[in-house]
């Protein structure tokens, strides 16, 4: 949307908004803010959102670096409020000191720079990802399999009592037999303790 505007104002002939922002690139959103009304209460807006922004974002790379240099009690615990508060301030300072050297060129010169080493850190996560989600498929391939309908055992079902006695056999302690009538269990011999 910002660009598009920017773009309309260059077309049709404002040529000291392009040169202005060629000069200094930091100011060319303020100075397309100032092409419109209200610019007051835009800049202000656009200012406190980015801001928000920005605070929101150091906020999370504080809490990580402070998990990071700090030892944790257990896994759902934070590091102390001090240690955010350090990487809070080292992080601003930081960010204000490479501003005031060499202006945004400087950031975008850091990002640029830290961008080829994190792109192997992105390349890592993805290769983890992609395992993640293989074992993933595997042990929801392995449950369906496990919780697979059996078919239900029909009481004197001769087939399958014939089985039962077949394996029981061939695991030479036969634990179940058919029921012949006579009463007596499989193995007690009559019923008796010692007989």
């Amino acid at each position: 949307m910002f660009g598009n505007s920017a773009l309309y104002e260059i077309i049709h002939g404002n040529v000291a908004f392009a040169e202005e922002a060629m000069a200094h690139p930091e100011r060319g959103f303020y100075n397309l803010l100032a092409q419109y009304p209200a610019f007051t209460f835009s800049a202000s807006v656009a200012t406190i959102t980015g801001l928000l922004f920005y605070v929101t974002s150091a906020d999370s790379g504080a809490l990580v670096l402070g998990n990071f240099t700090s030892k944790l009690k257990d896994i759902n615990s934070d590091a102390p409020n001090w240690l955010r508060i350090f990487w809070s301030v080292a992080i601003g300072l930081l960010t204000i000191g490479m501003l005031m050297t060499n202006g945004i060129s400087a950031l975008q010169n850091t990002t640029v720079i830290m961008g080829l080493p994190f792109s192997f850190v992105i390349f890592f996560v993805m290769a983890g990802l992609y395992k993640s989600l293989k074992v993933e498929d595997y042990r929801r391939e392995s449950a369906s399999r496990d919780t697979a309908p059996r078919p239900a055992r029909r009481a004197g079902s001769v087939e399958l009592e014939e089985a039962s006695v077949a394996v029981d056999e061939l695991s030479g302690n036969p634990l179940y037999a058919p029921d012949d009538g006579d009463g007596v269990l499989p193995g007690n011999g009559g019923g008796g303790a010692g007989a």
